[in-house]
C-alpha cells in the first residue's frame, strides 16, 4: 500500500488529519492540519523539520500514553491534549483520535489520525463555571421558589425559598434528585415536565403538585420551567420557578357547586377573564385591576379582540385561539402592551367553554400579568453579564468582546489595545473605613473609565478593585497605536487623581495601568489578560500611579 494513495476525504477533511510511520516518519498531512500549525503546504513544514516532527504535545508524558494506547488497543479514542502550534507556538486544546493500518497480512504499516481544535470549548465550560457562582446569588434574591437542574435531573442549586418548602437548606437539595423528596410517582411526573421544556427549548408552563416532602399536604403549583443554555446555545439544564395557584384552584371548585359564589370569587382572581365567541368577539370581560386594560370594560364589549389590541399581541391572541379551536386549550403564549402605568407583560391561556349544541362557541381567555416574573427572568439574564456593583459588564462578557475585537483586528487589519487597572493601596481605603465606603470608591472609578474612552472602547470590572478597558480600531502603524494607547493611559490617571467625594469623606487614590497591543490574531484571551498583568505590577514597581507597556523591561 502506498502512502500516498490518499483520498479525497482525507485532504477535504475539515479538522486535522495525518498519517505517520512507526519509526515516528511524518508520512502526509492534510491542509487543516497543516493550517492549524501555520502553514500552507506540506513542503513548508518539511521544509522546517524534515521527515520527522517534533513532538506537539506541551506535557512530554502524553506522547508515551498515546502510543501506548496504540500499541495495546490498535485505536485512541477522545484522546484530549494541550499541543503548541509548530509555528505561532501558540498553545491550543485538542482532541486526537487514532487507528493503526495493517496490510493483508495484518502488518502494520502506519497509523493515521485526525486532530480538532476544542480550545474554545474548553474556556467556554471554565466560563460557564464562573457564571453558577454569580447565578446562585441573584437566585436566593428571588422571594419565589427557584432550582436549577442538570440534564440527569440532579439539583444544581436552588434558593431558600425553595428549599424551605422542604424543609431543610439549600446546601441540603444541591447533589439530590426528586426522588429523594417525593415518591417515584411525583418524581416521573417531573422529570416529564422539565423534558418537554428541553425538547421545547422555550419557557413552558406546568401545573404540579409542588412544596412539601408529604405530597399528602404539598400545595398546586403554577410552574414556568425554562431551558438553560450555554455560551454555544447548547441546552444544559432546566430553571424552574413556582408560583402558589392552590387558593385559586379551591376557588374554582367553588365555582361549580354554587352560582350565589361567583361574583366574589372572581373579584378574588388576579387575572384578566375574556370570553369570546369563535371569531373573537368579546361576550364578557372581568378585571381585577383596571389598569391593565387598554380602554374601560364597557367600552370593549362586543368589540373584536383584533380590533382592540395592538397589531402583535392581536396576533398572539389570534394563535392562540386557532390553537384552542384545534386542541382544546392553549397556553403559555406571551405579549405585551405599552399602558399608562408602563409596558407590561402579559401571559395568555385559552380554553374552550362547554356549550349546549346549537349554542355559539365560546372560549375563556385568562390573561394574567406577569410583568415581576418577567422582570426576574431578565435579571437572571442580565447579571450573568453585568457587574452588580457597578452596572459594567463582567468577566465574562468582557471575555466574548475581547475575542470580538481580536477577530476585528485581524480583519480590518489594524491594532487594539488591552489596558489592565489596579487601584493602589485599595485595600487601606477598605480596611480603614469599611466595604461601604470602598463600594462607593469603585462605583466612582467605574463611571469616571466610562468617560475616558470613545463609545466603541469598552470599560469592564473583572473584580475587586480590577478594572480593564478595551480599545479597538487602532492604527496599522504600531506606533501610533502604540500612542493613542498611552494617551487614553495618561488621561485615566489624571482623572483617577482627582479626589473623591465618599459620603463625608474627601479621599484620593491613584492607579497603576499595564498596556499591550493586538494585532490580529496572533494570541489567545488569556494570553493578553496576562500580559496587560504583568505589565500593571512593573508599573507598580515603577512607583505606582504611571504606566507601563508589555515589552518594556519585561
Amino acid at each position: 500500500m502506498q502512502t500516498n494513495d490518499l483520498s479525497t476525504l482525507f485532504e477535504l477533511l475539515p479538522i486535522g488529519a495525518y498519517r505517520v510511520a512507526l519509526d515516528g516518519r511524518l508520512l502526509r498531512a492534510n491542509a487543516a492540519l497543516l493550517k492549524l500549525n501555520g502553514y500552507d503546504s506540506e513542503a513548508q513544514l518539511r521544509a522546517d523539520f524534515g521527515d520527522f516532527v517534533p513532538d506537539p504535545y506541551l506535557d512530554p508524558n502524553r506522547r508515551h500514553e498515546f502510543r501506548a494506547l496504540l500499541e495495546r488497543d490498535g485505536h485512541v479514542k477522545n484522546f484530549v491534549s494541550e499541543m503548541v502550534s509548530y509555528k505561532s507556538k501558540a498553545r491550543m486544546w485538542m482532541r486526537e483520535h487514532a487507528h493503526l493500518v495493517r496490510d493483508a497480512q495484518d502488518n502494520v504499516l502506519f497509523y493515521e489520525g485526525t486532530v480538532e481544535d476544542i480550545t474554545e470549548e474548553r474556556v467556554a465550560l471554565a466560563q460557564r463555571d464562573r457564571s453558577e457562582t454569580l447565578l446562585r446569588n441573584v437566585l436566593q434574591s428571588i422571594p419565589d421558589p427557584i432550582w436549577l437542574k442538570d440534564l440527569h435531573g440532579t439539583y444544581m442549586t436552588c434558593n431558600m425559598a425553595f428549599a424551605i418548602n422542604l424543609g431543610v437548606q439549600p446546601a441540603d437539595v444541591q447533589g439530590t434528585r426528586d426522588t429523594d423528596w417525593v415518591d417515584e410517582a411525583a418524581a416521573a411526573q417531573y422529570l416529564k415536565t422539565d423534558r418537554d421544556a428541553m425538547d421545547a427549548g422555550r419557557p413552558l408552563r406546568f401545573e404540579e403538585a409542588f412544596g412539601s416532602s408529604d405530597l399528602t399536604s404539598a400545595a398546586l403549583h403554577e410552574l414556568m420551567k425554562t431551558p438553560m443554555r450555554d455560551s454555544s446555545g447548547k441546552v444544559i439544564g432546566i430553571l424552574g420557578m413556582a408560583r402558589n395557584i392552590q387558593p385559586q384552584k379551591d376557588t374554582e371548585a367553588q365555582l361549580r357547586t354554587t352560582q350565589a359564589e361567583l361574583q366574589a370569587t372572581l373579584n378574588a382572581l388576579p387575572d384578566l377573564l375574556i370570553e369570546v365567541n369563535d371569531e373573537g368577539r368579546i361576550r364578557a370581560l372581568h378585571a381585577h385591576n383596571e389598569s391593565d386594560l387598554l380602554a374601560p370594560t364597557e367600552s370593549q364589549l362586543g368589540q373584536l379582540q383584533w380590533d382592540l389590541l395592538p397589531k402583535e399581541a392581536a396576533e398572539v391572541f389570534l394563535l392562540a385561539l386557532q390553537e384552542t379551536r384545534q386542541t382544546g386549550q392553549s397556553t403559555g403564549r406571551q405579549y405585551r402592551l405599552n399602558l399608562a402605568k408602563g409596558t407590561q407583560w402579559f401571559e395568555l391561556s385559552i380554553v374552550r367553554k362547554p356549550t349546549d349544541p346549537g349554542e355559539e362557541d365560546r372560549f375563556i381567555a385568562i390573561v394574567r400579568n406577569i410583568s415581576q416574573r418577567k422582570a426576574a427572568e431578565q435579571a437572571i439574564e442580565l447579571m450573568a453579564f453585568q457587574d452588580s456593583l457597578t452596572g459594567l459588564p463582567n468577566r465574562r462578557l468582557f471575555n466574548d468582546r475581547l475575542q470580538s475585537a481580536v477577530m476585528a483586528s485581524h480583519r480590518g487589519q489594524n491594532h487594539g489595545a488591552l489596558l489592565f487597572i489596579d487601584l493602589d493601596r485599595f485595600k487601606q481605603l477598605n480596611d480603614t473605613y469599611g466595604h461601604d465606603v470602598g463600594d462607593l470608591l469603585l462605583k466612582e472609578v467605574g463611571a469616571r473609565l466610562q468617560q475616558c474612552i470613545r463609545a466603541v472602547d469598552t470599560v469592564a470590572r473583572l473584580g475587586g478593585d480590577e478594572f480593564v478597558v478595551l480599545l479597538q480600531g487602532l492604527n496599522a502603524q504600531g506606533g501610533e497605536a502604540r500612542e493613542h494607547a498611552q494617551a487614553v493611559g495618561l488621561k485615566i490617571i489624571e482623572r483617577l487623581n482627582e479626589p473623591y467625594l465618599l459620603n463625608a469623606l474627601s479621599h484620593t487614590i491613584t492607579p497603576s495601568l499595564g498596556i499591550t497591543l493586538f494585532f490580529g490574531q496572533g494570541t489567545t484571551v488569556d494570553a493578553l489578560l496576562k500580559q496587560a498583568d504583568l505589565a500593571m505590577y512593573r508599573a507598580k514597581d515603577m512607583g505606582r500611579n504611571t504606566l507601563c507597556f508589555f515589552g518594556e523591561h519585561l
